[in-house]
């Protein structure tokens, strides 16, 4: 319940730690997330955006599990679940804790930031506030925040339908990347993100892209 890699995807902390958990959800969010596959904004930051744009949404495997069965589920049964997860006792991983992120230079940061605004400030804004309802915000989003990249690495790569509960859908709100930036772009752009706004996670390479193609 700690956290694992699957597909190459990180499946995060379910139990109630504070820091990398389900601690600071209340069970009426988890529940929502279960159905929708979309966080609330105010697990963004201590001020949410005024856009109220969601904080993160299902990506990967948990967005089939979000379409194909958790949003067919009623209420109640999805509440039981949230309570469930809620009662967990936290614990943590070590090999899952951040590590010190590491300054940018500025080179990085002004190449980073130039993907960033070609590519993807049109949803996620100029400030990573993002825009409801589709496009989270990437401002203290957990899943930027993580300290393993591969949830922000894969969704560059892949994309993300633009709805969980919709995630088979022929209409992909974020397109996929991977054919059009260089494992090096997306590293960059990847370590602008986790590096701005508040964000405090490490910077990413070039071979960890790789590995996840």
């Amino acid at each position: 319940m700690t956290g694992a890699i699957i597909d190459g995807w990180y499946a995060p902390n379910l139990t109630s730690d504070l820091g990398e958990g389900l601690g600071r959800w209340t069970v009426d969010e988890l529940a929502s997330f279960l159905q929708t596959g979309m966080a609330p904004a105010a697990l963004n930051a201590d001020e949410p955006d005024p856009s109220n744009a969601p904080a993160t949404e299902a990506l990967g495997p948990m967005a089939e599990v979000v379409h194909d069965s958790l949003s067919k589920l009623a209420l109640s049964d999805l509440r039981a679940m949230a309570v469930y997860l809620k009662d967990l006792p936290p614990k943590t991983e070590p090999t899952h804790r951040p590590k010190v992120p590491e300054a940018l230079t500025e080179e990085q940061y002004e190449q980073g930031r130039a993907i960033y605004v070609k590519n993807c400030s049109a949803c996620h804004q100029d400030h990573g506030q993002g825009l409801q309802p589709y496009f989270p915000a990437l401002r203290g989003n957990p899943v930027v925040n993580e300290a393993l990249p591969n949830d922000v690495l894969k969704t560059l790569l892949l994309g993300a339908p633009s709805d969980p509960s919709e995630a088979f859908s022929p209409h992909v709100v974020m397109p996929s990347f991977g054919s059009l930036l260089t494992d090096e772009q997306i590293a960059t752009v990847a370590s602008y993100i986790r590096a701005n706004w508040g964000n405090d996670a490490p910077p990413v390479t070039a071979k960890e892209v790789k590995a996840l193609r």
